[in-house]
């Protein structure tokens, strides 16, 4: 997976990778802009939460997203699966019992949230004896039980001198449950890359 990275910024390093809308705080007037990151920020960032969670002790261990797909959400899976961690991301709309039920099953260590989920993730302190770390992607600075998504990750330079490796663990992936308790499906960086070439072959209909 890293290795996609690298090359998209190789190719695209100054092209424009998210656009997103943000709240901005100009003049004291929170107004709705929108957002852009080239390629090139967009792998910085990655890299500088990949030292940021080695930075809290997350080397080789589980840890889940929850929340919103958004620019932080991107960004957290790609700097937990390429910093030689094991990303879980988790529904969000499952029930707090469920998910809290979840990071136990899974083992996770440090769980990045966005603030929507932000009750479920300060009662899964104490429902979840394994969980070490709490990350808020929207919070401005730290506080007694969290750490700020965005001040650990601008504490970081970019630029890692690890890498995982294909047969490496990449992430844990939940079935629904319909029919039974959720089944944990583990997917490695080769199983990615082989579901990536199969999607760009063209198909042979003769």
């Amino acid at each position: 997976i890293r290795e996609i990275l690298v090359n998209s910024e190789e190719h695209y390093g100054d092209k424009d990778a998210f656009r997103f809308k943000a709240k901005s705080n100009d003049d004291g007037d929170k107004k709705t802009i929108v957002v852009s990151k080239t390629y090139s920020e967009f792998k910085n960032d990655t890299e500088k939460f990949s030292k940021a969670l080695h930075s809290i002790g997350e080397t080789n261990t589980h840890i889940a997203l929850l929340g919103s797909t958004s620019y932080e959400w991107i960004v957290s899976y790609m700097g937990i699966v390429n910093g030689k961690n094991v990303c879980v991301p988790l529904d969000a709309q499952l029930p707090k019992e469920e998910i809290h039920d979840l990071l136990n099953r899974a083992d996770v260590t440090t769980l990045v949230y966005d603030e929507s989920k932000s009750e479920i993730a300060l009662e899964a302190i104490s429902a979840c004896p394994n969980l070490k770390n709490i990350i808020a992607m929207n919070l401005a600075d730290d506080d007694d039980k969290v750490l700020s998504f965005w001040k650990m990750t601008n504490l970081q330079t970019a630029g890692v001198d690890f890498a995982p490796s294909p047969d490496d663990l990449a992430t844990i992936i939940f079935t629904s449950g319909t029919t039974g308790t959720p089944k944990g499906v583990q997917l490695t960086h080769d199983n990615y890359l082989a579901q990536n070439e199969a999607a760009h072959k063209p198909l042979n209909l003769m």
